[in-house]
């Protein structure tokens, strides 16, 4: 939906690999399907508030990078709680 919405700065190469990450995490059960949609976001901001200080609203930036990294977290979450 995110993509779709008038100004939106999500891409559709993001929503393809988001769409593929989230068939993975879905495998794994629904704490990693919640935990690989607020990760990513929280990966993400420290980076858009540094890209909005420096470059203004209007800048743009890759959201896929995040995407991997909060999937490989929620990953490795989920893998030290079930020990």
């Amino acid at each position: 939906m995110l993509a779709v919405l008038p100004g939106a700065s999500l891409g559709f190469g993001d929503v393809k690999l988001g769409a593929v990450i989230g068939l993975l995490l879905g495998y794994l059960g629904w704490g990693a399907v919640i935990l690989g949609l607020m990760l990513p976001w929280l990966v993400n901001a420290p980076v858009a508030v540094v890209t909005i200080v420096r470059h203004g609203r209007k800048a743009s930036q890759p959201f896929g990078p995040a995407l991997l990294a909060g999937s490989f977290f929620a990953i490795a979450v989920l893998g030290v709680m079930h020990r």
